[in-house]
């Protein structure tokens, strides 16, 4: 547990050395992504169901909430919603409205989000699309 906890920091300290999408950044956030996917492995000795769903649940009604906090933002279109994220398209002269709300929500649910900027995506589903990074 202890090794497990200091993945968020040191994945934050190989992003601020390397860029935000390295290698290094990209495998320990596999690394923790997997270790929650293996508590809905009915095969995994992290087995457990209540956690998943408490995790799934919690963090659904969380980015609701984060949602709710941000539709007042003028120009603000949600694009999706997904169990772990939010995509919406703002016009740039109220992006700093929106980063506003989305530090307080952060204090509010001692939660870091992670963002990424794009200028254009292809949509077919929630699950299946294609997006254009800005630079």
């Amino acid at each position: 547990t202890a090794a497990y906890s200091t993945i968020p920091t040191e994945r934050k300290e190989w992003q601020q050395r390397k860029g935000k999408k390295c290698q290094e950044a990209n495998s320990l956030k596999l690394a923790a992504n997997g270790a929650y996917g293996k508590t809905n492995d009915q095969f995994s000795v992290l087995l457990d169901a209540r956690y998943t769903m408490q995790v799934t649940v919690n963090g659904q009604l969380l980015l609701s909430m984060l949602i709710e906090w941000l539709l007042p933002v003028d120009t603000l279109r949600i694009i999706m919603v997904n169990t772990d994220g939010i995509t919406y398209y703002i016009h740039r002269d109220y992006l700093e409205k929106a980063i506003e709300i989305e530090k307080q929500w952060e204090a509010f649910t001692c939660l870091t989000l992670e963002s990424a900027h794009y200028s254009r995506m292809w949509i077919r589903d929630v699950n299946s699309y294609i997006a254009e990074y800005e630079e």
